[in-house]
């Protein structure tokens, strides 16, 4: 039953993402439909992360655990999807600048790292599933660099370069977890130790360049490229059962953990307007 209602909550934790990515494409149709001067860009891609603390604290279980005889498959978390929703206000042709608001998702976990008992024993002794998912919302600039007016190629006509940034809130709708899972040798349960974070709400930001061509009035393509700077100590809490619980009462109860998001993101999508209202 524990593990029905488990599932039942993470579905409905995906529901409610899902219901709020339809309500942000909603809003941006409804601007840009309403209003001239608007546009709308939808972009996925991968993005990169510093994640010193927990990387750093991967490296040390991982030797001492080698120095026990034991057998560790841990991964790192270095790099993620990245998901983002963009909507536009072109504030003056003449200067070439843009208002922007944005709304994104950071996945990045490790479902796939265990520990042997030996490399002669294939048997795991903990397994460790670890999610460190964001999203955020951020406003800001962009600018337009110039175009020569001599060009008379089309394709270079419709390429728009930009340079931009913004201030985002992270944190929102998010939760971060790392599950530790035991065995004993016969394969049964020694217990588990979980540790879960809630809505840290933390300040970042994105300083990004990139480059959109319209293929018409109304339909484009944008790629961009830049790095993002997000970095906070989020507070969990962390609970303990079975016999591991025994021996981890130290750690037990809050508990914080530095989250590292800055690094470099790599994002391409198509940017849309209604007919007639492209005007950059």
């Amino acid at each position: 039953m524990k593990h029905v209602q488990i599932g039942i909550k993470n579905k409905e934790e995906k529901m409610k993402k899902i219901t709020f990515i339809l309500f942000l494409i909603l809003s941006f149709y409804s601007f840009t439909f309403g209003l001239p001067n608007y546009w709308s860009e939808i972009t996925g891609g991968i993005s990169w992360h510093a994640m010193s603390d927990y990387n750093n604290y991967i490296d040390e279980t991982k030797k001492n655990f080698i120095t026990l005889g034991a057998d560790p498959k841990l991964n790192q978390l270095n790099q993620g999807v990245n998901l983002d929703f963009t909507t536009c206000y072109n504030i003056s042709q003449e200067i070439g600048l843009a208002f922007y608001i944005r709304y994104g998702f950071i996945i990045i976990n490790d479902m796939n790292s265990y520990i042997n008992y030996s490399i002669s024993d294939s048997r795991k002794f903990m397994t460790l599933n670890a999610s460190f998912d964001n999203s955020y919302l951020g406003v800001g600039m962009r600018y337009y660099f110039p175009k020569n007016e001599k060009i008379k190629n089309e394709i270079v006509k419709n390429l728009n370069f930009f340079i931009g940034g913004d201030v985002s809130f992270f944190g929102i709708f998010s939760k971060q977890y790392m599950d530790f899972k035991f065995y004993y040798p016969d394969g049964t349960s020694a217990g588990n130790v979980h540790w879960e974070a809630n809505n840290n709400l933390f300040l970042g930001g994105h300083i990004e360049t990139g480059c959109d061509y319209w293929f018409n009035d109304w339909l484009g393509a944008i790629v961009k490229i830049g790095y993002r700077i997000a970095s906070a100590d989020i507070v969990g809490s962390a609970t303990s059962s079975g016999f591991i619980s025994s021996v981890s009462s130290s750690i037990v109860g809050a508990q914080k953990q530095k989250v590292e998001y800055n690094g470099i993101y790599l994002l391409a999508g198509i940017n849309f307007t209604m007919p007639k209202e492209k005007n950059k």
